[in-house]
């Protein structure tokens, strides 16, 4: 079977994989190695390498898994702590530094 590289971490484990040795399955059964920002899966049954995950979790790919309804990327956002403005939005808005 072909070896898969999914670039977004978020729904990868709902994926189905097979293997040539007949094993088919949730990416959950998948045994992992990570290696910093990506993780290696391997199939369960033979140990032959199925594909690479993105372990780089992004604000804009966690906000489009949760608005599809990833019950996982919905915590992530309940976790993350607010963010500031940025210096273009703050000064669109009047509250560029040393403005008061």
């Amino acid at each position: 079977m072909s070896k898969r590289i999914w670039r977004d971490f978020w729904g990868w484990q709902e994926s189905i994989s097979e293997c040539c040795c007949g094993w088919k399955g949730q990416n959950t059964e998948l045994r992992s190695e990570y290696f910093g920002e990506v993780a290696e899966l391997y199939c369960p049954k033979c140990e032959a390498r199925l594909g690479l995950v993105s372990l780089v979790v992004g604000l804009d790919s966690t906000v489009r898994a949760a608005a599809l309804g990833n019950e996982d990327a919905i915590q992530q956002l309940t976790r993350m702590p607010l963010l500031p403005k940025s210096e273009d939005a703050n000064r669109e808005s009047g509250l560029e530094s040393g403005q008061g």
